[in-house]
């Protein structure tokens, strides 16, 4: 992850199918239907990449795999990355996606949402190692819901809470996936202390962090920093019941969070992104956390994050943990 695209919020135009919206209202255009995308639109992007091919790629295997069986429509998203990533439109966008549960439009608010599309559902980011059947699942760092739609696909039923911290891309969360059942989107930044925590804008949509800034891995802040409400991990679980599933993506926040969760003991299998090299010793130090009765299986080859999954052992319960009652 951690790519520079090219995107801002502009007069609203449309190309084939694809609509791109000026405002968080976006009217009847061609084959797009309303729908209201709450929140503040203030996506804002620093550079287009020097090579294209990237996003090309991305648009050839999301068409592909996830495209819409209208010709039409799967030809505006096999394009929209490559356009939006060398700069001649701008997002968000709102493209159709063929999904287990069948068709449904989906707002992309940059380029780099199309590359969390490609990680999810192309690259199965998160496929691996889940558990064969999930009821409670929590999504931490929830972004635009390209990961819901993939939960809720693979687990039809779930009852799924989707945690966002950013202010901008929650209204598209919202937008997305808010209107599925048994989805709550929560808007609030998980936290270890329980106060209200600044969330510092990247630029793009799956940037942004909660900590405090001063890594070397952290990008100047795009925006001003927004104060936004504490999500106590603890409770959350709490109040979902025993959680079989927990996937987070919180952009460092994990090293903090994590360790001071004492209720983690209580879910199932951990899944998502450490934001580290899987030799860094704050990496060793949030497996060993994971691992507590469950094995560790680290997913992504050696670079600057480190995606795993931690789930029941071999001979325990099949990644669901026994509930009241049962």
């Amino acid at each position: 992850m951690g790519v520079s695209v090219n995107g801002s919020w502009t007069s609203g135009s449309v190309h084939g199918t694809m609509t791109f919206l000026s405002s968080c209202d976006a009217p009847r255009v061609g084959l797009i239907s309303r729908r209201s995308i709450p929140g503040r639109c203030a996506f804002n992007v620093s550079a287009v990449p020097k090579d294209l091919s990237e996003a090309a790629r991305v648009g050839v295997r999301l068409a592909l795999d996830i495209g819409s069986r209208n010709p039409l429509r799967r030809a505006a998203l096999l394009v929209a990355p490559l356009l939006v990533g060398s700069g001649l439109r701008r997002g968000p966008l709102r493209v159709r996606l063929r999904l287990a549960g069948g068709e449904r439009d989906f707002v992309v608010p940059d380029l780099a949402g199309f590359l969390v599309l490609w990680e999810v559902f192309s690259e199965g980011a998160y496929a691996d190692g889940l558990p064969a059947g999930a009821r409670t699942i929590v999504d931490l760092g929830a972004n635009s819901g390209a990961s819901v739609l993939f939960l809720a696909g693979r687990y039809p039923g779930a009852r799924i809470v989707a945690v966002e911290a950013g202010p901008a891309v929650f209204g598209v969360l919202e937008a997305n996936v808010g209107g599925l059942p048994g989805v709550r989107c929560v808007h609030g930044a998980v936290t270890s202390t329980g106060e209200p925590v600044t969330f510092h804008d990247a630029g793009e949509s799956w940037g942004g962090w909660t900590h405090a800034p001063g890594s070397a891995d952290d990008p100047a802040p795009a925006g001003p920093a927004q104060v936004v409400a504490p999500v106590d991990l603890d409770a959350l679980i709490a109040e979902a019941g025993p959680v079989d599933l927990l996937k987070i993506d919180v952009e460092g926040a994990e090293f903090d969070v994590l360790p001071a969760c004492a209720g983690l003991d209580a879910v199932g299998t951990i899944v998502g992104e450490i934001h580290a090299a899987a030799g860094d010793p704050r990496t060793v130090a949030l497996l060993e956390v994971v691992g507590r009765g469950r094995r560790v299986t680290i997913t992504s080859p050696p670079g600057r994050y480190t995606t795993f999954v931690a789930g029941p052992s071999a001979g325990d319960d099949g990644g669901q943990r026994p509930r009241v009652g049962e």
